[in-house]
């Protein structure tokens, strides 16, 4: 049901139309039974349609052992509805294939059908003619198809239809299968009783109430009762879910909108998001390389504004200028070639917008333009440079690209192709700095080069940062604060008023009147005051914020910034004086107390670095924030040997960030070094004396070394110290790149090993052999060289114009290879070929278009019945192999011989990058020819020396048995010999073997039989040799002598019949051999050659009577019927002794 003439195959198919016609069928009972191999029962038969829908959609392949047994899935069917009483009782009986297992044959179960009065209406699915089927599956667990002739038994299915009082139908294509489904939607139907409850009860009590009872008299028989107290109840329950339901959204309110007053200046970025910027020349792309520039030059801007401006053929307003620095990130990250309908590079348009972009005249003002250079503007650019340079706009120009360039990539139907002309050739776009070179000249602006990030932010960021800065306001809110705590504390005192309230009426309640007049105001003041005292239990602490001017915020950033630079410069006092002055103008500045922890650490003056990691960690409020300080403080540690306490650290920073890497590496040092320190400290409590002298020892000894070393290898001693100093203290934290994670992990893996490699890159000029010298190091003394390697530069293959070409693609992927199982044979000896068929993509259909010749060679070809997908390594890529040919070749002449190629047309699945509907991935066929190189075998001559003079040519490995059937034989018997000849070798060139026998045996013509096989080899020559016993002059072909031979056979099977009386297949099967071998040694004739009519006639000749030879016929008929059929004890005894008068009454007349 896998297979595909139906689409997208025929069980999504039939899933389809059966889950409509189900829909369509609203008054019908419907069940469902699945078959293949066995049947069961998916869903028994029911009315409720979400149900039968359901299963039909959970029905997959694989689910029973796989086959075809339409009987057990007919006669399940019937099983379910041999009980219904329905008027109208059908079965949809769909199968695509041929009955082939099961013990319930179709015909039995439609006799049952048409017993029970069902109808069944048979549908066969699958096109006329070739379908693609699955037949194996590749490495990634897909299956793969091919072409196979369609079979379904039609004559079958006609049969069960028409016996039931059903009809067949035929669907080739999904539309016949709807139009199936279509008519069998108008079968009759009848009336299905279903059986419905409601509750009346309660409503018609409530009725009945108060039609019959007086309100009056029930208010005095029931004074309690209350109508308003229930509804009452639920209104308190629902209150109470609807505040916790807010409470649980945390909502936050602004105290105060305050206008602040900053210093800045005003910064606009123009981002070409035109489509060449999407050129991939540098990693990843253009356009992220330039949102990266522009998103770390925002990181490093204090209080200046910012604005967004992208273009392409225009230029829109993407954010305007604003100090909310994480809006601009956000709108920087949406940035794409979509937001722009035309395209192009106008740069012109971008600078004409920007010139509008400023609403302060008098700040400083920058624009910053990020680009390719690539201008397709229509006006002038260096007119509006001039407008630039007028109103005292500052410009930045950055290159983004290579000068070499790349191609421009494009989404296409799913794939990713390249842009190209009309010519068809492929667009390469280059960055051009003239451009943008050209627009700074005429503003007094500078142009960067953006392909290093950091150089481009780093000159960016000065410029500004010294640049003057004026005054401006700005609006925000100066604190928020959490307001859950009123909504949980009102919805705890619905709870609790809902769960103390009666459903009845209550004395002190009325006398209370809580809910009138001024009442209603006390209660109000009582929530009010509940929901407040809720609100401050529940509140949780909240790190210390940091409330000051925006003038001291500004001045301890600018002593930051001071500190940062002379820390970079390793000036790590003063640094840290830089860092105590934004401390006295912003205590407990998170910024100031990290960084001046961190100058401390390397000081070496760790108690003050912890102290500072802790006060820091206090007014952490970000996960990243807690992760950096438990970081360093477990650095600290660890520099101070305190390993327990640092893996507690390094722990509670990976919770807080648990893809650092650098922390990992920490904690696993520290945990290694706990182990060594265990494993040292084993002796137990009563050595620790010895083993801290033996410690004091052992470092005098070091010193003492360590002096002599340095008088004779002071580098080496360097080398060391500056070891032990990096173990000691760990640098603070610190980005590292995937190579350096690479190069810790296995350090740490391999703690003993010390490994160094330096790589060199090298590119081929030019074609031909090179061999590359050994690289030399010395190491402790010694020179250790590696091995030369040499290496064959072989011509550049030439590129298609569009590497995604499906043609490219499929010619270097699937190829055909020769496998021979010997190079260099002799003459007359057997070798061994396979041609084999390589393959990435999946191959739907192949068909052989060119056979080998093997000229030269005896060949014979070795059948495939089904060929097998396996995966093998081929120049360090996976691939998909299958032997498609087979082939036993032996040389006739000696010499270079060819062994022919191969040729095959497959048809080739590529994938274009789009899914179907299913999520299966759409594949494109390419038509491809592949063929197997020419092959050649060094064929030598046999020696001569030895050489037997009756060699027919056999070479090989043989060997020679001779058996005989019985080691003693009486006179006039036969005896069988075997001359078996088995081995490896071209067994077709042994001639028959000559026996040779005394004169006294008569030996017959031998039968020779022949079993190839690949790995071996049999020949068996059975020969007959009549025995005879020597004596006078006696001659071996007499009538005496044949006459007595057939008495002998003939007692010899009467024997053995005798003998299997019981059996009744043996005993009439060597009766009969009796009568045909006593027949064949009297009158001289093959087995082969007696018949009834050349029986009649050979008796004549004799003279021997009618009735006599009737009878004789007779009995082997009877003989031949009697293996056939049922018969008796006393027929089998009558038989045998009717045999033995015949035989005794025939040697009469021979």
């Amino acid at each position: 049901m896998l297979a595909r003439d139906l689409r997208p195959s025929r069980l999504q198919a039939l899933k389809r139309v059966a889950v409509d016609f189900v829909r369509r069928r609203p008054n019908d009972r419907i069940g469902i039974v699945v078959y293949a191999g066995e049947s069961f029962t998916k869903t028994p038969v029911t009315s409720d349609k979400d149900i039968i829908v359901r299963s039909i959609l959970e029905i997959n392949y694989g689910e029973i052992e796989d086959g075809t047994a339409i009987g057990m899935g007919l006669g399940a069917s019937v099983n379910r509805l041999k009980n219904s009483r329905a008027k109208s009782k059908v079965i949809i009986l769909l199968t695509d294939g041929v009955n082939n297992t099961g013990f319930i044959d179709p015909n039995t179960a439609t006799q049952l059908a048409k017993d029970l009065g069902i109808k069944v209406y048979t549908i066969a699915i699958g096109t006329n003619g070739m379908a693609a089927f699955p037949y194996a599956k590749d490495s990634n667990g897909k299956l793969l198809f091919r072409k196979q002739r369609v079979e379904i038994d039609e004559k079958l299915l006609e049969e069960i239809a028409n016996q039931t009082g059903g009809f067949y139908f035929r669907a080739t294509d999904n539309q016949k299968l709807q139009e199936i489904y279509n008519e069998i939607d108008q079968l009759e139907t009848s009336k299905i009783e279903e059986f419905k409850y409601y509750n009346y009860r309660g409503y018609l009590r409530k009725k009945h109430l108060q039609k019959k009872i007086n309100k009056d008299l029930l208010a005095q028989l029931a004074p309690n009762y209350s109508a308003f107290k229930p509804l009452l109840k639920i209104s308190f329950l629902l209150l109470g879910f609807a505040f916790l339901v807010v409470a649980l959204a945390n909502p936050k309110m602004g105290f105060k909108l305050q206008t602040v007053k900053k210093k800045g200046v005003n910064v606009v970025f123009a981002l070409d998001v035109s489509r060449s910027m999407l050129a991939q020349d540098i990693a990843p792309n253009r356009l992220e390389k330039a949102k990266q520039i522009i998103s770390k030059t925002i990181e490093n801007l204090g209080s200046d504004r910012v604005g967004l401006i992208v273009y392409a053929g225009t230029a829109y307003p993407l954010l305007p200028i604003t100090t909310d620095h994480a809006a601009a990130q956000m709108f920087l990250n949406e940035a794409n070639p979509e937001m722009v309908s035309s395209q192009g590079t106008a740069i012109d348009e971008a600078i004409k917008l920007s010139t509008k972009y400023f609403d302060d005249a008098t700040a400083n003002r920058f624009l910053v333009l990020l680009s390719d250079g690539e201008d397709h503007g229509r006006a002038s650019t260096q007119a509006f440079a001039k407008i630039l340079k007028e109103q005292k706009i500052k410009l930045f120009t950055i290159g983004i690209g290579t000068q070499k360039g790349g191609p421009i990539p494009m989404e296409k139907n799913g794939a990713t192709v390249y842009k190209k002309d009309r010519k068809g050739t492929v667009v390469i776009t280059h960055r051009n700095d003239e451009t943008l070179q050209k627009i700074c000249a005429a503003t007094g602006g500078k142009h960067l080069e953006g392909n290093i990030t950091k150089n481009a932010v780093t000159t960016l960021s000065k410029t500004i940062a010294n640049a003057q800065k004026n005054i401006f306001e700005t609006k925000q809110f100066s604190d928020y604060k959490d307001q859950y705590g009123w909504f949980v504390g009102l919805a705890l005192l619905f709870f609790l008023l809902e769960m103390m309230m009666f459903s009845g009426k209550t004395k002190w309640i009325q006398k209370l009147n809580l809910f009138k007049g001024k009442n209603v105001a006390i209660w109000l003041v009582f929530c009010t005051l509940c929901s407040h005292f809720v609100s401050a239990q529940t509140a949780q602490p909240t790190p210390e914020k940091i409330k000051t001017s925006p003038s001291k915020m500004r001045k301890a950033r600018k002593f930051i910034r001071e500190g940062n630079a002379l820390y970079q410069q390793k000036k790590y006092e003063d640094a840290a004086v830089a860092y105590q002055k934004a401390l006295d103008a912003v205590p407990n500045y998170r910024k100031a107390l990290s960084n001046l922890a961190s100058t401390r650490y390397q000081q070496k003056l760790l108690p003050q670095a912890m102290a500072g990691y802790q006060q820091s960690l206090k007014t952490a409020e970000k996960p990243i924030e807690k992760a950096d300080d438990f970081h360093n403080l477990g650095n600290s540690l660890l520099a101070q040997k305190q390993y327990e306490k640092a893996v507690a650290f390094y722990k509670k920073s990976l919770i807080n960030r648990p893809t650092d890497e650098e922390t990992r590496y920490n904690l696993a040092y520290a945990q290694s070094m706990i182990k060594k320190k265990k494993n040292k400290g084993g002796g137990g409590g009563k050595n620790k004396k010895n083993q801290k002298k033996n410690q004091k020892k052992k470092g005098q000894n070091k010193k003492k070394n360590q002096k002599k070393n340095q008088k004779k290898n002071p580098q080496k001693n360097k080398q060391d110290q500056s070891k032990n100093k990096q173990q000691k203290q760990p640098p603070p934290k610190r980005k590292l790149t995937p190579q350096q994670r690479k190069r810790l992990l296995q350090a740490l893996k391999n703690q003993e090993r010390n490994t160094r490699k330096k790589v060199k890159a090298q590119k081929a000029k030019k074609k031909g052999s090179f061999v590359i010298e050994p690289a030399t190091i010395k190491f402790k003394g010694k020179s250790v060289k590696s091995n030369p390697i040499k290496i064959e530069v072989l011509p550049a293959s030439a590129l298609p114009q569009d590497p995604d070409d499906p043609y490219y693609k499929a010619s270097k992927a699937v190829f055909m290879k020769t496998r021979i199982s010997k190079q260099k044979p002799y003459v007359g000896e057997g070798i061994y070929v396979e041609y084999v068929l390589y393959f990435r993509y999946p191959i739907s259909n192949y068909n052989l278009q060119k056979m080998p010749k093997y000229v030269g060679f005896w060949n014979q070809q070795i059948a495939i019945k089904d060929i097998k997908v396996t995966q093998a390594e081929y120049n360090g890529e996976q691939y998909n192999t299958a032997v498609m040919a087979k082939s036993i070749l032996v040389p006739q002449r000696a010499g270079r011989l060819e062994v022919d190629p191969m040729s095959f047309d497959v048809v080739v699945g590529i994938g274009t990058g789009q899914y179907d509907w299913f999520g299966n991935p759409v594949t494109k066929n390419v038509s491809l020819q592949v063929e197997s190189k020419k092959r050649f075998v060094l064929v030598n001559e046999l020696p001569l020396q030895g050489k037997p003079s009756d060699f027919n040519g056999a070479v090989g490995d043989f060997k020679l048995r001779l058996k005989t059937d019985a080691n003693t034989v009486k006179t006039y018997e036969s005896l069988q010999v075997k001359v078996t000849v088995s081995g490896v070798g071209n067994l077709g060139q042994i001639a028959m073997p000559k026996l040779q026998v005394p004169p006294s045996l008569e030996l017959y013509k031998p039968e020779r039989k022949e079993n190839f096989k690949i790995s071996r080899g049999v020949l068996l020559f059975p020969l007959t040799v009549l025995v005879a016993r020597i004596v006078g002059l006696r001659k071996k072909d007499t009538p005496q002598n044949r006459s007595k031979n057939a008495d002998a056979l003939a007692r010899k099977y009467l024997n053995t019949a005798r003998k299997k009386i019981n059996e009744k297949g043996a005993f009439y099967e060597a009766l009969e051999k009796g009568l045909y071998n006593y027949i064949k040694a009297k009158l001289r004739v093959d087995i082969a050659d007696i018949n009834k009519e050349n029986i009649q006639e050979m008796f004549e000749k004799k003279g021997v009577s009618k009735t006599l030879t009737d009878d004789f016929i007779a009995l082997l008929a009877a003989c031949d019927l009697a293996r056939y059929t049922p018969v008796n004890e006393e027929a089998t005894a009558k038989h045998y002794d009717t045999a033995k008068d015949l035989i005794a009454k025939l040697n009469g007349y021979f």
